[in-house]
């Protein structure tokens, strides 16, 4: 019975240290509120060109966000100034007005896979950017971004 759980808790200590992020931004917003023209930017140096990565995005706002979606776009600058852009639409109330992310104090974290499986095919510095396309300059009920890029395991 000791040997099974020192088995268990083996796997789970390494289950918890694999899946640490390999890259990682967070980003709050002055006043609760996202600018438009001001996008959210940060950069990570990837070496291992063979591995695949997802990148996780958590959207943290309050109950004054108004809006049932959030659109906006990440933007992936390799190291030598091509460009990978992705649209997204996420919804943060449900069809009866109910926000849909976890809600902690008084904020609400939704957390989605931004991309589920993609590659660095370039060692170097890797520059990221997240603007926001609602159709007002200032999205307000925002308080914060985070995005976190782990290493996906061999399959």
């Amino acid at each position: 019975m000791r040997h099974y759980l020192l088995i268990t808790i083996a796997i789970v200590f390494v289950a918890c240290t694999n899946n640490r992020p390999v890259a990682e931004h967070s980003h709050r917003f002055e006043n609760n509120k996202w600018e438009q023209s001001v996008p959210v930017e940060f950069s990570a140096i990837f070496k291992d060109t063979e591995s695949e990565y997802s990148i996780e995005i958590t959207v943290v706002h309050t109950k004054h966000y108004l809006f049932s979606n959030l659109l906006f776009s990440l933007l992936i600058i390799t190291p030598d100034g091509g460009e990978r852009n992705t649209d997204f639409e996420i919804f943060l109330k449900d069809d009866n007005g109910n926000f849909t992310g976890k809600q902690k104090d008084s904020a609400y974290y939704f957390v989605f896979d931004g991309l589920k499986r993609t590659a660095f095919f370039q060692q170097g510095t890797y520059i990221f950017r997240l603007q926001h396309h609602m159709p007002f300059e200032f999205v307000e009920g925002i308080e914060q971004l985070k995005v976190e890029i782990h290493k996906l395991q061999n399959e």
